[in-house]
């Protein structure tokens, strides 16, 4: 990954901000709700090179902090924190199903962070049918 590329480079700096405090006021914890455009905008960006086609807005996205999983409000947080830390995106895995695994753990897609390992589609889906936050 070209970190350069993807980093804070090529943000421009005033519609980060308003980007990022558009994203912290989301104060849904479900774990199940969509993803916004501003939402969207980000992730969109963020997993460019990952995601081929595949665009965020309205998909219900499963966030996983290495083997744990969480809501969109807490990734979202924590970029929130990050950016305003100067620091880079936390890239993670994303994991975008296919029909039969939408079916199974109830999302379109998910994103793995934090993690040390590289986790499999199975795993990921196995994490995400969890009823444990």
């Amino acid at each position: 990954i070209d970190m350069k590329a993807i980093g804070r480079s090529e943000i421009d700096i005033n519609e980060a901000e308003a980007f990022a405090q558009a994203i912290y006021v989301d104060e849904e914890e479900s774990l199940f709700i969509a993803i916004n455009k501003y939402e969207a905008e980000y992730l969109n960006f963020i997993f460019r090179a990952k995601r081929d086609n595949f665009d965020f807005e309205g998909k219900k996205v499963g966030f996983i902090l290495s083997s744990s999983k969480k809501n969109k409000k807490h990734y979202f947080q924590e970029e929130r924190s990050r950016y305003l830390d100067r620091l880079d995106p936390s890239f993670g895995q994303l994991f975008i199903f296919n029909e039969v695994q939408k079916e199974e753990c109830g999302y379109d897609a998910a994103i793995v962070y934090w993690c040390k390992f590289v986790k499999t589609p199975d795993e990921v889906v196995s994490i995400l049918k969890s009823k444990s936050r």
